[in-house]
């Protein structure tokens, strides 16, 4: 990683992995973070190993423009597409959370494609939210080992709101996998990540108390 900052990069992802491992989102090796080095390359983190236990030697870098790296996580086409298709983005988080698995299928039960929060005082934590008089439209695909399609699809809905990222939901949920958040910074990405994990369980609760 030739990059001066790789260091502090590195460190980055391995912090969030563990950030995320604390919050129970991370079981049996599950998820995946990574963070942009420049406007071409990007550190990601392998698959298969415990995200609460990285060390550097876990930490891959990823050319935007080529095919996932050997040993890269999975979802590896899905990280691949956010920053190739908005270039704002800095940091993405996936974590296999409960409350966002739970709303995925929500959703998918319900026939539609996107999970719907409003009215929630903790949306500002979402960048760029200013009111809780707001409505979020999480797009929810169907999940599937084919992981190109999905990235496929997640780069058409992107193209589809002619937006760079700013503008749009910054996030988006697998059925029945998990939750990929971004953000322009590490901090902006965890940070969506804990906001939407306790709106979904929250959500999920209101909708079940028909409140």
């Amino acid at each position: 990683m030739p990059n001066p900052a790789a260091q502090s990069i590195v460190e980055s992802v391995i912090q969030l992995g563990a950030k995320a491992s604390k919050k129970g989102w991370t079981e049996a090796t599950g998820g995946n973070f990574s963070v942009r080095i420049d406007a071409q390359n990007f550190a990601i983190s392998r698959s298969g190993v415990e995200k609460g236990e990285m060390s550097e030697s876990d930490i891959l870098t990823q050319n935007i423009d080529a095919s996932p790296v050997p040993n890269s996580s999975a979802e590896t086409c899905l990280h691949l597409a956010l920053y190739k298709n908005a270039p704002n983005i800095g940091a993405v988080v996936h974590v296999h959370s409960p409350a966002g698995i739970l709303a995925s299928l929500y959703a998918a039960k319900h026939g539609t494609s996107f999970y719907t929060l409003k009215g929630y005082e903790l949306l500002k934590a979402i960048y760029p939210i200013k009111t809780h008089e707001t409505l979020l439209n999480i797009p929810v695909f169907r999940n599937s080992q084919n992981i190109p399609l999905i990235a496929e699809q997640l780069t058409a809905y992107l193209h589809t709101q002619h937006l760079t990222g700013d503008n749009i939901s910054p996030c988006f949920l697998l059925v029945g996998h998990g939750l990929t958040v971004w953000g322009r910074n590490t901090q902006e990405a965890f940070r969506h990540a804990e906001a939407l994990e306790f709106l979904f369980s929250i959500d999920l609760e209101r909708r079940r108390l028909s409140l």
